[in-house]
Parts: C-alpha cells; structure tokens; sequence
C-alpha cells in the first residue's frame, strides 16, 4: 500500500513516504469550496464515484445545468466526480475539484446530419473509453442524451441515474409549440400544423422513443418537481424520487438593493409569456418594467423598445445585479414550467413572485406568491400588480417569500439525493 516514487526523491533530499492514494488529483477532487459544507451521510460511503454525461454543461448552463453543477460541486466535497460533455473547443480541466471533459463538436442534426452524426460517434467513444478506465459507481445524465449514457452504463454494469427535468419526453409536439399541457387525444402528429413539421415528426418521435428506452431502464429517476413526477408515471408508469432544482443561494442573492422599483421579467420568450408581459406593460405606464435576457425576434424587440417605460438590458451575466434592482418578478409562462426557479432565487432575495399558475410553477411559489390561473387575463396580471402598492400587503409577501424559499435549502437537498443513491447502492 505504501510506496516511494522514485521520480519524487531529488539529489540530497530525504524520501518521503506517501501513499498511493494522495495523488495530486485527489487533492483537488476532495478539497473544500467556501460555498458547500462538507457532505459526509453516514448512509452512502465515502468517495464514491459519478461520472455526468450530458449534451450541455459549463458553455451555456441553463437552468437544468446550473442544478447540475451545484449538485457537483457540493458532492465533490466528499466523493470523486468527472464530467463529460460537448463543447465549441475541446478541453480537459480541473475546476473545484471535479474534472472536466469537453468534446469538441455540435448537434444540429436538422442543419447538418452528418456532422451531428460524427459528433455523437467521436462523444460516444471518449465516453465509453473514460467509463471503462474510471470504472464510476454512477452514470448520472439528463436530457437529450440519456439514451447514450444508458447505453455506456448498461454495456459496463454501471448503476444509472437520469435527472427528470422536462415534459419533452412524452410530449414531443405540443411541449415545443408551448401548448398547455396535457393534450387530451395523445395525439402528437395531429398537433402539428406545417408541412416541416409533420415531415419532422419521425425525427422528433424518434428522439422520444430512445429518451422514455433510457428512463426505463434507468437505477434511479429523479424528477424535479411533483408535476414531472406525475406526468412520467401517468403515461409511463415511472416510479421516480423527487428533488427540486438544487440552488446555492449564495450565487444568486444579492446583498445590495440599489433601488428595487422594477416590475423584472426574466428570459423574454413567447413560451414564458412575452408577449403577455409586453400586453401588462402597455396597459400599465407609470410603472417601470425591466427586461433581462436576449430577445431574439427582432419584431418583439421592436415592441419592447417602443414602450418607454420598460427598461430592456439583454444578456446580463450577473444575475444579482437583476434582483438588486427588482421589486416584483413576473413570471407568465403559457407552457408547463416543469418547475419554476427563477421563482425561487427571487424568493430568496425577499421579492414577491406573481406568476402562471401551469405545471410546476406553484410548487417553486407556493403561498408565497401569486398564481394566475388564466395566464391571458390581462387584468387579472394588473389587478395582482396594484394589490402590492399597498405597503403592509407588500412587506407580508416579502417575509413569506424568503420563508419558503429556505425550503429549497442546499444542504437538505444534497444529503436528500444521498439517501435516495443509497437505495440503488445496495441493489
């Protein structure tokens, strides 16, 4: 066990004795960050290891990708974690003790097949290959690429754990045309209105069929709120674990309050209500709206720009400096949030959220907020905005707000997913 490397004793120097199992990068995958306590459960055993497989990751982290990483992050405390994932550049690094590994390359199938193709072939083998070497304890994937992390995890004998944090799965058209979810006849081709998308839909069908393969044959699912547990075991009958989005609050919660007079709607697209929110802006003018996030139609940017009391700051990498200035968020979504956490970081930071009451946004609010239930009721929007003039009103759901939103505790929901790891550990 005990072992001298030769490369290590210099001319003149004592040997030292070290073990083989101090090495330089287990020093880093096991060294503390000042944002995480240290995640030791008395149920699951010290440095486990978990290798994530996903599509998407460090470049662009959307919502289901930062709950991803905060969950790395706060593991690699205590246990080993490796990534791979696909990137613009490829690279290998060690960042908070987890190493990294991006695949050089792009999914367009639509644009460009055969470069796709070539992409998911070059992933696939680096996967394999860094599964086969690693020999992890769990594969842990989402998204659109769970059906090639299954079968790197079913062909090496490695336990599974897939991340629920879409409706996409069982509805392929009406998800992506920002429908209310469920649709009635489950008939998926029938929603599909143009020509390109009926001749897309064995593509898209496709893709669904080896994701619901991939869940199903899965160690462990976990869904990401009650309403993506429920809609998976309604038509799939999945019996999945739930735990909510993991947000370290730290990264999100401001301490500066500059002058929190804005009405906030963050990430402006159709499917999270841009165009309602432009319809509440335009009936209310002696409010101040704010807008964070790119707009990519130039129509409904125009729209936006031409209200003089909406203040429009694109991309914004810091997010604080969104809270800091935000007073009420709105959030009219018109497809089902499998959850809502965007909710919950402005909760945390003591802004009281008016939102669409559609999938699983209630369970981010709760009675801390208030949910619309008819999201194009414009006046119902205004009527809930002008509820808040009202000082005392206002001040209660501020104190509600940061109340529940400790609900969604960090440290709870790390040894959370620890206990439910500890079930497939022992199978």
């Amino acid at each position: 066990m005990w072992s001298i490397p030769a490369t290590s004793i210099k001319r003149g120097e004592r040997p030292r004795v070290v073990s083989r199992h101090q090495g330089r990068y287990r020093e880093l995958a096991l060294r503390l960050r000042s944002d995480f306590r240290r995640y030791q459960s008395p149920a699951c055993s010290a440095d486990m290891k978990f290798l994530v497989i996903v599509k998407d990751l460090c470049d662009s982290p959307a919502g289901g990708e930062k709950s991803l990483l905060t969950l790395m992050k706060g593991l690699s405390n205590s246990h080993l974690i490796k990534a791979i994932y696909i990137s613009k550049y490829k690279k290998t690094f060690i960042e908070g003790g987890i190493e990294f590994h991006a695949v050089q390359g792009d999914i367009k199938v639509l644009k460009d097949f055969v470069l796709s193709l070539k992409t998911l072939v070059k992933f696939f083998t680096k996967a394999y290959s860094l599964t086969r070497a690693w020999n992890p304890d769990f594969i842990i994937s989402q998204a659109s690429l769970t059906p090639l992390a299954m079968v790197i995890a079913r062909k090496l004998k490695v336990k599974s754990i897939i991340f629920l944090r879409s409706v996409e799965p069982i509805c392929l058209i009406c998800c992506r045309k920002f429908f209310i979810f469920p649709c009635v006849n489950r008939s998926c081709f029938s929603c599909a209105e143009t020509l390109s998308e009926k001749l897309l839909y064995p593509y898209i069908q496709m893709k669904a069929n080896l994701q619901r393969w991939a869940i199903k044959k899965a160690s462990l699912v976990i869904a990401n709120s009650k309403f993506v547990q429920e809609v998976f075991n309604r038509y799939m009958k999945i019996d999945s674990k739930i735990i909510y989005p993991i947000i370290n609050f730290n990264e999100v919660v401001s301490k500066d309050e500059e002058e929190r007079g804005f009405i906030t709607f963050i990430n402006p697209t159709t499917a999270k209500g841009l165009n309602i929110f432009i319809d509440i802006a335009r009936k209310m003018p002696d409010k101040r709206f704010l807008v964070a996030g790119v707009v990519k139609d130039n129509v409904d940017l125009k729209r936006l720009r031409a209200l003089e009391n909406i203040a429009y700051l694109g991309f914004v990498d810091n997010i604080k400096r969104i809270y800091a200035m935000s007073r009420i968020l709105l959030v009219p979504s018109i497809w089902p949030e499998p959850f809502g956490r965007v909710c919950v970081e402005a909760m945390a930071n003591g802004i009281p959220c008016i939102a669409s009451d559609v999938g699983g946004i209630k369970e981010a609010v709760g009675n801390a907020g208030v949910l619309i239930k008819d999201p194009t009721d414009i006046d119902l929007w205004i009527k809930a905005i002008e509820q808040f003039d009202d000082v005392t009103i206002y001040n209660s759901y501020v104190a509600k707000s940061k109340t529940f939103a400790k609900k969604f505790n960090l440290n709870k929901s790390i040894d959370r997913f620890l206990e439910v790891v500890k079930v497939i550990s022992k199978q």
